[in-house]
């Protein structure tokens, strides 16, 4: 399949890249929930793992009079293709109210990363610390002691028993451990500024504090520069659009066959998949992001090809699945950043209707590492 071009959103991702490196880190709400992580993303993700992003109070700008619970809407099916807006979902359905003391209107935005057990989970939003704190203690998390500003809340046993599990008190009620009846560490910090209360757990307790001292922090550095750069194009390729959702995963691996000529080989990267929204109008961006040394020149043209690929279920190509769901794909465009490349693809999504599958197809083939479309081209 030949990929349609899109010239005038590759220009934008090239003058973000160049405005990203000349006034330096491109600020977003992406960008600062990424700050968060108190250890490097590829570390938190490596051999399997992920980092999962929604912005709720972004969906509902952009679909504001759309119900968020309409099974057949546009907010409901963004949500159902990510890890922690489904989570969440799940468990506002059973009663996250009453389980942890807030519920999905107060939750702004969303992060998850890393692999089982090193989890850790941040919500952003407006929350009431004393029904958290009542909600927590009678769900049967302790109070503990924390630094100042911030209020703790353990299992009963000590913090560090946040990993134990009991599938007795299971209550998937509670988005924090409740499926494998866990107690993790909860910690809440509010803020002076709306919106923007933090709730953070996690099932290691030293993993939890870590993102709460560094939260608490008046200035922070990015632990992992390449992705902080990647999230600042990221978002930057359309200034009038919304990033909804994001998700990134470590491949963890060099993908092809050993016996696969060096030219049809994919290099070991970390991959994003991002959906933006503007006036109903969904957009698409699907990128790798690799060392600066790795030798990715004939990349594009090499991805191209295996878009032309059948997909490992059924007789169509990945790009006739894509042109199907209505989706124009762009030009792949290698992006130099600081200390990493970007090879990043745009997409739009061309229909008459607000829901449309190609962003959930795009994600779900790279977060749920359908690979069958990266596979080499032999002859």
């Amino acid at each position: 399949m030949k990929t349609v071009a899109a010239v005038g959103l590759v220009c934008a991702l090239l003058v973000g890249a160049v405005s990203a490196q000349e006034d330096g880190p491109v600020t977003s709400r992406l960008a600062e929930m990424f700050l968060l992580a108190p250890v490097a993303l590829s570390e938190l993700i490596d051999g399997g793992g992920e980092a999962s992003y929604f912005d709720f109070d972004a969906a509902r700008a952009v679909y504001p009079d759309v119900d968020p619970f309409d099974l057949e809407g546009p907010i409901f099916a963004l949500a159902s293709a990510s890890t922690i807006a489904g989570d969440l979902y799940q468990a506002e359905t059973v009663d996250m109210r009453g389980a942890i003391g807030i519920g999905l209107d107060d939750i702004a935005q969303a992060m998850y990363f890393g692999r089982p057990p090193a989890i850790l989970k941040v919500l952003k939003g407006e929350f009431d610390a004393e029904a958290v704190r009542a909600a927590l203690q009678a769900y049967g998390l302790a109070e503990a002691e924390g630094e100042g500003g911030q209020f703790v809340f353990c299992n009963p046993e000590s913090c560090a028993e946040g990993m134990a599990q009991n599938i007795q008190a299971r209550n998937p009620g509670n988005p924090f451990g409740g499926n494998i009846g866990r107690l993790e560490t909860v910690i809440l910090i509010e803020s002076d500024e709306p919106r923007a209360d933090l709730l953070i757990a996690s099932p290691g307790e030293d993993l939890a504090r870590m993102t709460a001292a560094r939260a608490q922090m008046s200035e922070l550095e990015p632990v992992d520069l390449s992705l902080m750069q990647a999230a600042g194009l990221f978002t930057s390729y359309d200034p009038q659009a919304e990033l909804v959702m994001a998700g990134v995963f470590n491949a963890g691996l060099t993908l092809g066959l050993d016996d696969a000529p060096a030219d049809t080989i994919v290099p070991e990267f970390v991959g994003f998949a991002g959906i933006a929204t503007k006036a109903g109008m969904q957009h698409t961006l699907a990128g790798f992001i690799f060392d600066q040394d790795a030798n990715v020149g004939g990349l594009p043209a090499l991805l191209d090809s295996r878009l032309a690929l059948q997909a490992v279920n059924g007789q169509r190509t990945y790009g006739e699945i894509f042109a199907d769901a209505g989706l124009i794909v762009g030009t792949w465009t290698l992006v130099l950043l600081d200390d990493a490349q970007g090879l990043l693809l745009p997409m739009m999504v061309q229909a008459e209707v607000l829901l449309n599958d190609g962003p959930r197809l795009i994600y779900r083939m790279i977060a749920q590492r359908d690979f069958g479309w990266l596979l080499p081209v032999l002859d």
